[in-house]
């Protein structure tokens, strides 16, 4: 027993020996192109970690491990930034250089889109999804999406010039999405987007906290992101994923390429219509 709880002590000590050695911070300065800005709001994209500029501009984030992360910043009549930075071995010092927005009140113009609608609709299908949990989520400023459609390529184009704000009440959180590009082609029916996410808890109590974890374990468990990760650890047929290698086998009974192409371009090529007087 003696020797357990000694293991055990040790386990404890050094593990937390060895994050506190490993634990580093970013720190940094918010600017434009003439002074610093305090109260820009900072937050670290995929955690729910966030800090404002003080009054000298200056923000830190410690007990971060090595890794790659993502910085995103939001400052009002500003354009919202964003910044990869990598933690090696040590902490990292970054400067943050904001631009100032083009666009102000006066210089909007308000137009009147009968698609807007329907293009939002599509948005919120392809952007959050169709499932259950998808129906309770409401996008809380649907005004900052700047829609455009090109009819020449059937192609929905959709981008914000700040975050923009989902609150899903079914998994309980709130989420700040820094959104650089959404496209949607209807010919070739592909979804592309990037950007940057930042989460916010809602305000729960017990209960109904408990709730919010059972359901995003539901929710998580089987998601592409939960094959991702357990494909990057090596444990997915583990964590109940089935995965079959392809292989391809030659057809003995296929005609050449040579043949294949000619009888498509027989077939491409209208005959020829015969004139009768």
């Amino acid at each position: 027993m003696k020797k357990s709880l000694f293991i055990l002590f040790l386990v404890l000590f050094t593990g937390h020996y060895a994050f506190s050695q490993n634990s580093f911070s970013i720190t940094g300065v918010v600017k434009d192109q003439k002074e610093s800005l305090p109260g820009a709001g900072i937050y670290l994209s995929g955690y729910k970690v966030s800090t404002a500029a003080d009054s000298e501009g200056k923000f830190k984030i410690s007990n971060l491990k090595p890794g790659n992360y993502d910085l995103l910043v939001q400052m009002v009549g500003y354009l919202p930034y964003s910044k990869s930075v990598i933690i090696s071995d040590k902490s990292v010092h970054v400067e943050l250089i904001l631009k100032e927005s083009t666009t102000t009140l006066n210089e909007v113009v308000i137009r009147a889109d009968p698609n807007r609608a329907k293009y939002i609709k599509q948005f919120k299908e392809f952007f959050i999804g169709t499932s259950p949990n998808a129906a309770q989520c409401k996008i809380l400023n649907p005004q900052v999406l700047n829609i455009d459609y090109d009819v020449t390529k059937s192609l929905l184009t959709i981008k914000t010039s700040e975050f923009l704000i989902i609150e899903n009440k079914a998994l309980g959180y709130r989420l700040k999405y820094m959104l650089d590009n959404f496209e949607y082609n209807s010919r070739t029916r592909i979804i592309y987007f990037s950007g940057h996410p930042f989460f916010e808890e809602l305000k729960a109590s017990g209960t109904k906290l408990q709730k919010y974890i059972d359901k995003r374990e539901t929710a998580y468990y089987g998601s592409s992101q939960h094959f991702f990760r357990s494909l990057y650890a090596g444990n997915a047929q583990e964590e109940g994923f089935i995965i079959n290698r392809m292989i391809k086998i030659s057809n003995p009974h296929r005609y050449p390429d040579s043949i294949i192409y000619k009888n498509l371009v027989r077939l491409k090529t209208p005959p020829k219509s015969t004139v009768i007087f």
